[in-house]
């Protein structure tokens, strides 16, 4: 519950921020990403000799892996600059956007709703389609296994696509 309110708090900050800064923002984003790679890096690296002395190696090379995520980050920077000030224009009307039709962030949580109890309908729905048959002792198994049908689950993959494309168009309508 506490991750929730501090990842919706930093959404209205970055609400505000956008708003506010349209153009700065990419570069801020761009300069905390790099930021935070380059701390985890370090982590990596100081703790594989102490706090991460049983994943020695696994932290040496995730340690080089944020390295290179960190050069690649600083190297879109430099290489991307057009197409960042192009994503600041985007930004700076996509706020115009919303500080005009401001009722477009009542859909928000509609869809977020919406999606959550589909969500929770498709899971439902696999319950129910793998819960058919008799179910079986496998060898070496310490349960019984139930066998779903591919039929069944290959349903739900297009219920749950056609369901998440038909919520996406559903609450568009409102932006133009």
């Amino acid at each position: 519950m506490i991750g929730l309110g501090i990842s919706f708090g930093l959404s209205l900050l970055w609400l505000v921020l956008v708003q506010l800064l349209p153009f700065a923002m990419f570069w801020v984003a761009l300069v905390i990403a790099a930021f935070m790679l380059f701390v985890t890096m370090l982590v990596f690296f100081i703790g594989s000799g102490n706090t991460l002395v049983d994943g020695k190696g696994w932290a040496i090379i995730l340690g080089i892996v944020c390295l290179a995520l960190f050069v690649t980050v600083l190297l879109y920077g430099f290489f991307n600059r057009k197409s960042i000030y192009l994503a600041g224009c985007f930004l700076q009307v996509a706020g115009q956007q919303l500080r005009n039709k401001w009722s477009v962030l009542i859909w928000v949580p509609i869809f977020i709703a919406i999606s959550f109890l589909f969500g929770l309908l498709l899971a439902f729905e696999y319950l129910a389609f793998s819960s058919v048959g008799t179910p079986n002792w496998a060898n070496g198994a310490v349960y019984y296994a139930n066998g779903s049908s591919w039929f069944g689950n290959l349903l739900l993959v297009i219920q749950g696509l056609w369901g998440l494309s038909f919520f996406r168009d559903c609450c568009k309508y409102q932006l133009i």
